[in-house]
């Protein structure tokens, strides 16, 4: 009975070790696992906020593109209606000078 207990405590303390060793290798996985998706999930997140800063930089710099170009627009065509305006007063006064003067 003795050596019937003494070897039941060998092969419990042998199953436990076992158990423990185990139980410490899948930990150790986990947390590697764990750390490994949280860092791609870091990098996946960084480099979606990468990209949505140079979106907004190109389309920053485009629209302020846009806005230059729109102006040069607008001022040519400012121009052109001063030009209008001129030759209009011009033929204003023609008319006004020869009614006068007939």
């Amino acid at each position: 009975m003795k050596n019937m207990k003494d070897y039941l405590i060998r092969v419990v303390d042998l199953q436990a070790g076992r158990i423990g060793y185990d139980f410490e290798k899948r930990l150790d996985k986990s947390k590697r696992d764990f750390r490994w998706e949280m860092l791609q999930r870091i990098e996946v997140t960084i480099a979606g906020i990468a990209t949505a800063i140079e979106k907004g930089m190109s389309r920053r710099n485009k629209g302020e593109k846009e806005v230059e170009e729109r102006k040069l627009e607008l001022s040519d065509t400012a121009l052109k209606l001063d030009e209008i305006k001129e030759r209009l007063v011009s033929i204003r006064e023609q008319v006004i000078y020869g009614l006068r003067n007939p």
